[in-house]
């Protein structure tokens, strides 16, 4: 790690040719003064951004440069993180961009899962020449996500979480509903929906308790969901439990929806289920365990799609033996309907609820 003379005074370089390197990097850059003052979600974020374009380098180009800048302005700050290397280069960087796309054994986040963390992503590859990647990351004020002219990937295959409860498109009808405990004002119950390349992740999160350490333990959650938001859900309950390590803990479902192949991903670990109410049976297993306390043995399981399908997947808090009676026979409503109906008909009184519902229509 070094300053360099041609270098703005905050701003660090270092040099990365194996995984002792970037780990040096990540630790000078933790104690540096250039994440002064910056939220801890915030200093996760770019310390994940940066080890990740470190192991890009490791594993594609074998050395490289990594510089991360501090750049303040009366109306903003952030971090900007240039990753350089002179290696092989990528042939197709739109292919590289997409979800499940990877060249190499490791499943980590990735270009995608970098560039769904950052405000501003640029990429410049040249096969033969090597690969600059510069990402931004706002700290504070406003933030920086308007696209870079030079960004070479010709669109965004990434949305964020979805501020509405409910998602319709031709094949399918996607809704949650989550209501708190009474007495309680907001939820430690909580859901999320990513679109991603292919496909839609799902996740339903039952975090341990409730009141507001619960609700805002929920919260964190789903803001961890959105940044490392992937089909590759064992991987991401994995993530998740350590980085819940020493909180309140949670049962989470995942659930990737695959839309071109028409079929579905799942796995749990907590007291939730899912299971399809309309069609050939399917109830997956949720595993014992609670994500950041102890995480079991994670079992994917799958399953296909075939038209008039209905997939409940629900917390807890509402009552199994009402549920799929109330499910069936409100089967032709609309999602949103059948979900919040639910809740108000099988929520328990006295605990949070909520519950996904999804219809396959293809």
């Amino acid at each position: 790690m070094r300053r360099s003379s041609n270098s703005p005074a905050d701003s660090l370089i270092f040099f990365i040719k194996d995984s002792a390197d970037l780990a040096v990097a990540l630790s000078g850059l933790g104690q540096s003064t250039l994440l002064s003052e910056v939220t801890d979600q915030h200093r996760s974020v770019i310390k994940t951004i940066t080890s990740e374009l470190g192991t890009n380098i490791i594993k594609y180009a074998q050395r490289g440069v990594l510089t991360v800048t501090r750049v303040e302005s009366s109306a903003a700050t952030y971090i900007e993180i240039l990753a350089e290397d002179q290696g092989p280069g990528i042939p197709d960087v739109e292919l590289a961009m997409l979800e499940r796309f990877t060249t190499g054994s490791s499943l980590g986040l990735g270009l995608p899962g970098v560039k769904r963390m950052a405000d501003i992503f640029s990429i410049k590859s040249a096969v033969g020449k090597g690969t600059s990647i510069i990402v931004k990351k706002s700290i504070r004020g406003n933030s920086t996500s308007e696209k870079d002219p030079e960004n070479k990937v010709a669109s965004d295959s990434y949305r964020a979480p979805l501020k509405a409860d409910s998602l319709r498109s031709a094949v399918f009808d996607l809704s949650y509903y989550i209501r708190p405990s009474q007495g309680e004002v907001k939820a430690g119950d909580t859901a999320i929906v990513v679109e991603l390349t292919g496909g839609v992740l799902v996740a339903l999160v039952d975090v341990s308790g409730h009141g507001f350490k619960a609700s805002a333990l929920a919260l964190e959650i789903r803001e961890l969901i959105s940044h490392y938001a992937t089909p590759r859900i064992t991987e991401l309950m994995t993530l998740l439990h350590e980085r819940l390590r020493g909180t309140l803990g949670a049962a989470v479902s995942l659930l990737f929806m695959d839309t071109l192949r028409c079929s579905l991903n799942y796995c749990a670990v907590g007291n939730t289920a899912a299971y399809r109410v309309i069609g050939q049976t399917w109830r997956p297993i949720s595993k014992d365990g609670v994500v950041g306390y102890r995480l079991p043995n994670v079992i994917e399981d799958s399953t296909s799609l075939t038209n008039g399908d209905v997939i409940l997947i629900r917390t807890d808090g509402v009552t199994d033996r009402t549920a799929r009676k109330y499910v069936i026979e409100n089967a032709s409503q609309p999602a949103s309907v059948i979900a919040q109906g639910l809740i108000k008909h099988s929520g328990r009184e006295f605990d949070d609820a909520a519950c996904v519902i999804l219809k396959w229509i293809s």
